[in-house]
């Protein structure tokens, strides 16, 4: 999945929220679909060369607009709610 997750470090706009906003992007769009399971911290944090806690941080936001969820032993995933929410979920806007 990272592969098409397209960050840049000099834009000016925090790491984590580049990660929610295109994970959040590939939401609506149906690239991810209710159920689908995310990389785990450590290896989206390889995938993408960032520190693990900014992986961390842009899955609670998630977690906390209701895209995702944690699965006891099976890391992350899109949650079915997620599907049709992400336009006017709470926490519309990343919190920065």
């Amino acid at each position: 999945m990272a592969i098409w997750l397209d960050i840049n470090p000099r834009s000016g706009v925090p790491l984590y929220v580049q990660i929610v906003g295109q994970i959040r992007h590939a939401i609506e769009v149906g690239a991810l679909q209710a159920g689908d399971q995310l990389p785990t911290v450590r290896q989206l944090a390889t995938d993408l060369t960032i520190p693990p806690h900014t992986t961390v941080t842009a899955y609670n936001e998630l977690q906390t607009m209701q895209l995702v969820e944690r699965r006891a032993r099976f890391g992350r995933g899109v949650t079915a709610a997620g599907n049709g929410r992400t336009r006017g979920c709470h926490g519309g806007e990343v919190r920065r």
